[in-house]
């Protein structure tokens, strides 16, 4: 419930933002982590973290990469037909 209305409150302008006034208690809520995340200090660093993991997903500490994406041999394959024709 909350995601989808942090979502619409971020993809708003700054006067929408500025005029908006949340009408259900998921709309304060949302509404609260995003001011939060936009003032300063440690509580405001929190608050973007949980904001963007909300929108965006977490991001993975490590990528671990099983086998070689196919646009990197397509790449290699590019590289190699320029040499050739050099």
């Amino acid at each position: 419930m909350i995601t989808p209305r942090i979502a619409r409150l971020l993809a708003m302008t700054y006067e929408e933002l500025q005029a908006y006034r949340p009408h259900t208690g998921a709309d304060v809520v949302a509404w609260r982590y995003v001011m939060e995340a936009m003032s300063g200090g440690l509580l405001s660093e929190r608050g973007r973290q949980e904001v963007i993991e909300r929108v965006d997903g977490k991001v993975p500490d490590k990528l671990i990469i099983a086998e070689e994406p196919k646009a990197v041999g397509a790449i290699k394959e590019l590289q190699d037909e320029l040499g050739r024709r050099r």
